[in-house]
């Protein structure tokens, strides 16, 4: 009987370890900050605690769905086209964005956004990563009334979601004391993890942590 029971425990054991991974759909790893190529995707658990309650709980997710191109100064550049999507807690609703990605020799860029729909891109060039980075790196996104300062943190954060460990660059926008948002990046995999903290109603953490993705050869 003691036998019986020492193997249903080790059954239980692994089902539950099992069950706590973070689910490649396949062993593919590119050398991108952030991986390129159309299929790609990965999904996060995106929570909402406010005054240390949880108020929201969903899947948001970010997918390449395809390629295109745009005219910056006069010149045609291939971008990807990059579908998020994210539960807007506050209103009950879906809010889903596209942005158009590439890479540059000094990092990712990001060329122009869409809400809602895959048409009518605002065109824009801004860097969204600056790659290869280092610790102290800065850079800041201009939105014309205000501006969105990116600090590099460090290159060898450790990040532990369930059963995997990855090695991540930290970037944190704002000023880390009314508020911020750290973002976890690991290569070859991408955007592992993102924390931020705000004052709005109290103090109130958002988080999404990586669950599954997918990554393809870039074509």
């Amino acid at each position: 009987m003691k036998i019986i029971h020492k193997y249903i425990f080790l059954i239980i054991f692994i089902i539950l370890n099992s069950c706590e991974s973070v689910e490649p759909e396949n062993e593919y790893r590119s050398d991108q900050i952030f991986p390129l190529a159309v299929g790609n995707y990965w999904e996060y658990k995106y929570e909402v605690v406010q005054n240390d309650s949880l108020i929201h709980s969903s899947i948001s997710k970010i997918e390449v769905i395809g390629k295109t191109n745009v005219n910056i100064g006069g010149k045609d550049i291939s971008v990807y086209k990059v579908k998020e999507t994210t539960e807007a807690y506050w209103v009950s609703a879906t809010l889903v964005m596209y942005y158009l990605y590439n890479y540059e020799t000094d990092g990712l860029y990001r060329y122009g956004h869409a809400v809602d729909y895959d048409k009518d891109y605002y065109i824009k060039k801004t860097i969204a990563v600056k790659y290869p980075i280092q610790k102290g790196d800065q850079w800041i996104e201009d939105h014309g009334d205000y501006n969105d300062v990116f600090t590099c943190l460090s290159t060898s954060d450790t990040v532990k979601i369930d059963n995997n460990k990855f090695i991540c660059i930290r970037i944190r926008m704002g000023n880390g004391i009314t508020w911020y948002k750290d973002f976890y990046y690991s290569k070859g995999i991408g955007l592992i993890q993102t924390i931020a903290e705000t004052p709005e109603k109290g103090k109130t953490i958002k988080t999404q942590k990586l669950i599954k993705y997918k990554i393809n050869k870039a074509t």
